[in-house]
């Protein structure tokens, strides 16, 4: 033990440095990026890339220290990438490229192809207003290949391989060995995306002959280009979607080396990040896209949820919720039901357990009310700390969610800059939007207004005219008739919140901008009122001067009027709201497609790629750069690769937690079904970060209402006990991850070494490892606090000094620095103890 206690003395000497071990350095250095690649070799360029690059330099292209390199993977498959010549050094300019090389959106839309956009605006605009660049980019692309020769892209193209593709065009067969059927979910609806661009082009450009041949469009054709814009053109803070050449084909790795674009004349931007928030930045997808948050997978098994709930009846008192001696009782404790269902989110992480345990145990004061010997007084403190109880609660959980939301934020300055930008514009396009509907909808609400007023004049004349007519024809009328009267004038206004409530789904579903929606909602509130005021005249008219009715079948025959003339109402609504937006956003495409003077002019001159202040390649070392803060998930979609140690990786790992609400808190089963509550709770789980939240979910599972403060689900220092067997429950969650895979972790690192393994295969055996090394390491760290935590309750006390002894699972001979990295990664949980020790 004298060399872990060293490496504690290392620890607690360089509390200031601890970033140093982060698990992204780790694996830089696991992975030998920067140093020299002593197995890679100069590549010789074939004759048309040879022809290409003369020309780019002849244009003012500029390549420093850098060469095309032929380099290996692990299982012997060769690839091309860059080489370092030399010692690469921080802010050196790796590659500059002028503007006038780099193809842009802009370029593509004011070219002969523009009358194709123009008379296609339904394929080359997005729903919420504004053209898709990828889809402009894409036919001018399939026209200039068309050219040939006589393109001046001609040589970018040319030198755009064949042999390139993503996940999406995999064989159906090999999605298996993904092992991730979510994932091959989202796989599918991006094929389908792609199967709509095709089929829209071969009905779109045969209108053309004069601009596209037949073999010119074939879906391989498509496909090709389709995937060098989805993986090889550039975004960001460019102000179009660009294609640059030369950079597209150098390899991506989590290096420090982006781009810049560049004016001349003005200094070169430098991002300043500092240490920290270069630690806790996160993936750019923020954990969502390519999450399962969009994906609708049925995960209800009616069955299986009849037989879970028989087995909860079981455990559930029954009462007789009728007994007359629990009248004031339970309207207390339905009122506290009610808090429940109303006040929490129960589909979150920890509120259906809390829920069901509150439930059970209003059971039991309801139960404990019948015995003869209970004191009233008594039942009422239980019921009124329970309320007590779900008030603190609440206010914990609000203290819960906003760490979660901090936690997640993703810090970075340079893509904040690209946000704000790109939500201004799309601030002024909504502000457009609204501004061109507020014109249309007052123009339309004089036009009505004036209309309305007339026929309310005439509605009031012929009501008056209608009601003498009835005066003369019926002399009596019963108290039954009276009724009637008060009853229809009850349903009409039922019938007519109805509709409205209908009218106000309708345009939820509708899905366009929600300025354009509130206008409408407005609009539409208008007319209600109006029908309302209508109906009042009417029926105050009838009420004042005949006080008579109609016989049934006459009643029946108006009420079905009412019926469709109300209905027909709405349909007129949704029509003149789908015009509005219609009208409005073809206003503004016209106005965005047709004048070249509404495209934003290019500002920069020149595309720089350069080394960080922390960049130091090794002579001969791969020369990467970076794509962007990518889970593996995501390079599989776009570029058809995967990464190995991949510190931007997480697991959405789902738990089917039905079970558990059978054995811990079975009467909150039925509100998983009434709410039709997700069956599955899902979490991140990520390389960089501990998970605590999972750790709070097993822990309001276990918690005893009668012996454990609540605050104990969320501050691991309030209850040790409840602590470790939530710890150990996340333990068997994790193991039962690892138990169901397709291949355990060491039979994923053997086939790695395997020669003749094809590129998807070794790719898919890379996202299913990754996958296994995050959920061993996170157990792993479970294991260290579980055994910490143990020998605090041995000793009676607790500190973060308990922290500083090794546990048997920090050891690894091959890291001397495994246990600092693993206190560096808990450093969040570890802070959440006293600083000295204390009893408890």
């Amino acid at each position: 033990m004298e060399h872990f206690k060293r490496r504690v003395e290392k620890y607690q000497s360089t509390t200031n440095g601890e970033h140093r071990y982060g698990i992204g350095k780790y694996f830089l250095k696991k992975k030998k990026v920067y140093l020299e690649d002593k197995f890679s070799k100069p590549l010789d360029t074939r004759p048309i890339m040879q022809e290409y690059l003369e020309k780019c330099k002849e244009e003012g292209l500029e390549i420093n220290k850098l060469e095309f390199g032929l380099f290996t993977a692990k299982n012997g498959f060769q690839y091309e990438g860059f080489r370092a010549t030399e010692e690469i050094n921080p802010s050196d300019i790796l590659i500059k490229v002028p503007r006038k090389l780099i193809l842009n959106t802009r370029t593509c839309m004011f070219s002969d192809i523009q009358k194709v956009v123009k008379e296609n605006l339904n394929f080359f605009t997005a729903k919420k207003g504004g053209l898709v660049e990828d889809h402009i980019m894409l036919v001018y692309l399939l026209r200039q290949y068309q050219l040939g020769k006589a393109s001046p892209w001609y040589h970018l193209i040319s030198n755009l391989s064949r042999y390139i593709d993503t996940v999406d065009f995999w064989e159906d067969e090999e999605y298996k060995y993904l092992d991730d059927p979510i994932f091959r979910e989202r796989i599918r609806l991006q094929r389908n995306y792609f199967n709509y661009i095709a089929k829209n082009l071969r009905e779109i450009l045969p209108k053309y002959p004069d601009l596209f041949e037949e073999q010119t469009y074939s879906e391989e054709n498509i496909r090709w280009i389709y995937i060098h814009i989805w993986s090889r053109s550039f975004g960001g803070s460019m102000d179009y979607i660009s294609m640059v050449p030369i950079v597209e084909m150098m390899n991506h790795e989590n290096t420090n080396m982006f781009f810049r674009i560049h004016k001349e004349g003005s200094e070169i931007e430098q991002v300043q990040i500092t240490e920290e928030e270069r630690l806790n930045q996160t993936s750019t997808e923020n954990e969502s896209y390519m999450s399962e948050d969009n994906i609708m997978v049925n995960e209800y098994d009616f069955e299986e949820f009849e037989e879970m709930k028989n087995q909860a009846d079981q455990k559930m008192i029954k009462i007789d919720q009728n007994n007359p001696k629990l009248r004031d009782i339970r309207r207390q404790c339905l009122e506290l039901e009610q808090i429940i269902l109303n006040d929490f989110n129960l589909g979150d992480d920890v509120t259906i357990f809390f829920a069901g345990k509150i439930i059970e145990k209003i059971r039991k004061i309801e139960l404990s009310a019948l015995q003869p010997k209970k004191k009233t007084n008594k039942v009422q403190e239980e019921i009124s700390r329970l309320n007590q109880l779900c008030s603190f609660f609440k206010e914990l959980l609000k203290t819960y969610h906003k760490q979660t939301i901090k936690e997640n934020e993703v810090i970075n300055t340079s893509q904040k800059k690209i946000f704000e930008k790109d939500a201004k514009e799309a601030e002024q396009a909504i502000q457009q939007i609204k501004k061109q509907s507020q014109e249309f909808e007052q123009a339309k609400n004089d036009q009505e207004s004036n209309q309305n007023q007339e026929e309310i004049v005439e509605t009031t004349q012929q009501n008056n005219t209608e009601c003498q007519s009835k005066q003369e024809e019926q002399i009596n009328t019963t108290e039954g008739s009276n009724q009637k009267i008060k009853e229809d004038s009850i349903n009409d206004k039922q019938i007519q919140n109805e509709i409205q409530e209908n009218n106000q789904q309708e345009s939820q579903n509708e899905g366009q901008e929600q300025q354009v929606d509130e206008i409408s909602g407005e609009k539409e509130e208008q007319i209600d009122k109006q029908n309302e005021m209508n109906e009042q005249n009417k029926e105050e008219s009838c009420e004042k001067d005949c006080n008579q009715t109609s016989s049934e079948d006459e009643e029946e025959e108006e009420k079905e009027n009412k019926k469709e003339e109300k209905e027909e109402k709405k349909q007129i609504v949704v029509q003149e709201k789908e015009q509005v937006v219609e009208q409005s956003l073809n206003e503004l495409k016209l106005e965005y497609t047709d004048n070249p003077d509404d495209w934003k002019q290019i500002q920069y001159d020149n595309f720089l790629l350069m080394a960080d202040s922390r960049d130091r390649f090794e002579k001969g070392s791969q020369v990467y750069f970076c794509y962007n803060r990518l889970t593996n998930r995501s390079m599989l979609s776009k570029y058809g690769m995967a990464l190995e140690y991949n510190k931007y990786e997480f697991v959405h790992l789902r738990y089917k937690y039905i079970q558990d609400i059978v054995e811990y808190a079975p009467y909150a089963l039925s509100y998983i079904k009434y709410f039709e509550l997700n069956t599955h709770k899902r979490f991140s789980i990520p390389h960089q970060r501990f998970n605590s939240k999972i750790i709070s979910f097993a822990k309001a599972m276990m918690w005893d209402l009668e012996t454990q403060s609540v605050e104990a689900i969320f501050n691991p220092t309030v209850n040790i006990t409840l602590e470790i067997k939530g710890l150990e429950k996340v333990n068997q969650i994790y193991k039962s991850y690892l138990d169901s895979r397709m291949y355990s972790m060491d039979e994923n690192e053997s086939m790695l070494t395997k020669d003749n393994m094809n590129g998807h295969l070794y790719f898919a055996t890379i996202y299913r490892l990754e996958r296994q090394r995050i959920i061993k390491n996170q157990q792993n760290l479970v294991n260290i606090l579980i055994y910490t935590l143990k020998q605090m309750l041995e000793q009676g006390e607790m500190g973060r000094q308990f922290f500083n002894t090794p546990t048997p699972y920090d050891e690894d001979p091959q890291d001397p620095e495994f246990f600092h990295r693993n206190r560096y990664i808990l450093r969040k949980y570890i802070r959440l103890f006293p600083e000295q020790n204390k009893q408890f």
